[in-house]
C-alpha cells in the first residue's frame, strides 16, 4: 500500500513540477514589471496620522577628544567620531574568511548639544566605550572649489551614556597614557564591583 501524504491531495491538472512551473511563469512575467517611475506614481501621499521614526542606537568607542565650541547665544556643541566594528556570525566568518580582529570598522559623526555636550566635554576622552541614541541628519552644501554638491550624514545625539566601569576606564587610561580630564567615577561608592554605566541622567539636577 503506498504511503499516505498528509495535507496534500493531488487534483486534476496538478503536476509534481507545479512549483517549478509557477516559478517559470513568474520569470516570464518579469518583463511586465513596473519601472521605478511607474512604481512611485502608484504610491499615494503619506498618511500624516501614521508615526514617523528617525532613531538610531549605536555603541562603540570615541575616536577623538571632545572640544566644545561655545556660541554668543550661550549654546555649546561637541563633535565626536564614533567607531564600531561589524559583528559576524561564526558561519559568516568561515564563509568570508574573516578572522577575529579583522572586522571592518564603521565610523559615525556625532553632534551633541547643550548640557549633554557639557557632560561629554568634561568626562569623555578618546577611546572611551559609549552608547548613544539619536537621529540621522544629512547636511548638504556646494563645494566652493569644485562647485559640486556634497553631503554628510551625522547623528544628532539625544541620549549619551558611558559604558565603561571605573576599573575599565582606569585600565584604558593607564594603557594609553591618557590623563585628560577627571574620571567619571570619583569615589569608591561609585563602583560596586559589578557592571555599571554612566550618563547624563541626574548629573545636572543639582
Amino acid at each position: 500500500m503506498p504511503p499516505l501524504s498528509v495535507g496534500y491531495e493531488p487534483s486534476p491538472g496538478n503536476s509534481p513540477n507545479m512549483e517549478t512551473d509557477n516559478f517559470a511563469s513568474n520569470n516570464d512575467s518579469n518583463d511586465d514589471r513596473l519601472s521605478d517611475e511607474e512604481l512611485m506614481a502608484t504610491v499615494g501621499e503619506w498618511d500624516d496620522t501614521k508615526p514617523r521614526f528617525n532613531t538610531i542606537h549605536l555603541t562603540g568607542r570615541t575616536g577623538n577628544d571632545p572640544e566644545p565650541r561655545y556660541f554668543d547665544d550661550g549654546k555649546v556643541v561637541v563633535n565626536l567620531s564614533l567607531a564600531n566594528k561589524r559583528k559576524y556570525h561564526s558561519m559568516e566568518r568561515n564563509h568570508l574568511n574573516i578572522r577575529t580582529g579583522d572586522e571592518e570598522t564603521d565610523w559615525y559623526g556625532l553632534e551633541i548639544w547643550g548640557q549633554t555636550a557639557e557632560f561629554v566635554s568634561k568626562f569623555v576622552d578618546k577611546g572611551m566605550r559609549v552608547g548613544v541614541i539619536g537621529s540621522l541628519q544629512i547636511d548638504e552644501w556646494t563645494d566652493k572649489v569644485t562647485n559640486e554638491p556634497r553631503n554628510r550624514v551625522k547623528v544628532i545625539v539625544r541620549d549619551f551614556d558611558i559604558l565603561e566601569t571605573r576599573a575599565e576606564s582606569e585600565a584604558r587610561r593607564a594603557n594609553t597614557g591618557s590623563s585628560r580630564g577627571p574620571a567619571f567615577y570619583t569615589n569608591d561608592d561609585d563602583d560596586d564591583g559589578g557592571p555599571a554605566s554612566g550618563g547624563t541622567g541626574g548629573f545636572f539636577d543639582n
